[in-house]
Formats: C-alpha cells, structure tokens, sequence
C-alpha cells in the first residue's frame, strides 16, 4: 500500500488482493483448512454488477465508498484500489506507520466457487470464479491473504439459511510470530508479480 498525505487528506492505493496466487492455509467450518485462490477476472466481473462498494476501516467504520471516495479495477495483477480520505484515525495510523494493507469482504455467489479435495495431506483448494465484492477495507490488522478466518453459515429464525459473507482478514495469533523477513520476502514477491506484467 502506498500512502500520501495532501493537506488535510491521506491518499491510499495498492492491491486488495492479487488474482491468481493462492493463499495461505485458511480454514473453513465446512471444508476444513483450504488454500484459495481468486481467478482472474472475477473481480472485474463482481465489479461490474456491482451498484456500490463500501470503503471502511478494519471492517468496521464506513470511510466512504464507490460512489464518492473509492475507485476499484481488476488489472493483470489484482484487485487495485484508489481511495481518499481525511478521516483523522487513518491519518493518524498512516502517519505512525500502522496501516498494513487491504482487505474485502465477499459473498461467493451459486456456482462460483470451486473446492477440490486435498490429498496426501495437503489442504483443499477453492477456486474464486463469480462472487459478490460488498465492501474492501483498509488495516491496521493482519492483511487479506496473509491470516483469514471465514464466518460460519447462520440461520435465520424461519430456519432458512441466510447467505454467508466471508471476510478476508482478521487478526491470527500465528500471524504475530512470523517474522520480518517473512514480510520481506511476501513484499518480494509482489514486486516480481508487477514485474511478471
């Protein structure tokens, strides 16, 4: 993430996520531990049925959105975004150098995504093809990508199954040992992807 501060605004880009590269092992109520993957294009394709995309920090508080303060586009690397704002904590977080990256929040949409058994011990894979994008968010926890937990289906009192929205960061304990190097190298690693363009 690249932060700027102009007057009494932070300016804020960088990639939400990168297309085509798995995750890190996540884990998911139904499936168990899982690595994902979001394929190209989908985020284009969420975008563009998309009436409006929220803007928040850490998932919680609206910063603004698609309509005002945020653009979104899907390139050959990922999930870019573009946003301004002068909301004085992520001034204050940017300027003490806390802000860690991106995150989004998705609902996988029927049929579009794909699990594939594990084997040999290894983890299954889950292939992102057609989702619903409703909100990315900017951090000061551990990034998308790098630790993430998946909310369990819930019910409705009726019964009927409500729709399951994922988020793609939150804080993980093991998260907190990894080491700079480690951080190091995942930086690394984005400058060859830009580099692979």
């Amino acid at each position: 993430m690249k932060v700027e501060r102009r007057g009494n605004q932070i300016h804020l880009h960088g990639y939400v996520c990168a297309a085509g590269r798995e995750s890190r092992v996540l884990h998911h109520p139904t499936h168990g531990d899982f690595v994902e993957t979001v394929e190209p294009g989908t985020f284009a394709k969420a975008l563009e049925a998309a009436e409006d995309v929220k803007l928040t920090l850490n998932h919680g508080r609206e910063l603004g959105s698609t309509r005002s303060n945020l653009a979104l586009a899907e390139d050959a690397i990922g999930l870019k975004a573009d946003a301004w704002t002068d909301d004085a904590e992520v001034m204050r977080a940017a300027e003490r150098g806390e802000l860690r990256g991106w995150s989004f929040t998705f609902r996988p949409r029927p049929g579009g995504d794909v699990w594939e058994d594990g084997k040999d011990g290894r983890p299954a894979k889950r292939s992102l093809r057609d989702i619903a994008l409703d909100e990315v968010a900017v951090l000061t926890i551990t990034p998308a990508y790098i630790a993430t937990t998946v909310d369990a289906e819930t019910r409705s009192e009726d019964g009927a199954a409500l729709v399951c929205t994922e988020v793609r960061s939150l804080e993980d304990p093991a998260e907190k040992t990894e080491n700079t190097e480690t951080r190091a190298q995942d930086r690394a690693r984005l400058e060859l992807m830009k580099l692979e363009v």
